[in-house]
């Protein structure tokens, strides 16, 4: 019996939030569905975490080394195959800024967690 074809692929998430427990939260249930998840809590350690090349980010804007959305810009000048959902609570001109530079969806906090789910499915 072939086991290599039981599986489908793992999608590995990777959540830039500087709320240690709302990414502790998220990557949690996450998990708990079967996703690969990495965190991150800066832009800093967004960047480095590209490496891996995500299937999915999710990326706050608001972080304490800078906004979320030099995160975003770099996924699309490295063309990086990772797709971003936004999850903030911020101002509309950060979020119709990030639309702009490529996000595939946005959600604003408080996270409609089913909703992500559908997105992050397919």
């Amino acid at each position: 019996m072939r086991t290599d074809l039981a599986k489908p692929p793992v999608r590995s998430v990777l959540i830039v939030e500087d709320d240690r427990s709302a990414r502790t939260a998220i990557a949690r249930l996450l998990a708990k569905r079967g996703f690969a998840v990495s965190e991150a809590g800066s832009v800093a350690q967004a960047v480095s975490a590209l490496d891996e090349q995500p299937h999915w980010i999710l990326l706050d804007l608001m972080l304490p080394d800078g906004n979320g959305t030099s995160v975003l810009r770099k996924v699309r000048a490295d063309r990086l195959a990772s797709r971003v959902c936004i999850v903030t609570g911020c101002c509309d001109d950060m979020l119709r800024d990030a639309q702009r530079t490529g996000a595939e969806h946005t959600f604003i906090k408080p996270l409609d967690v089913e909703r992500l789910l559908s997105v992050l499915s397919h």
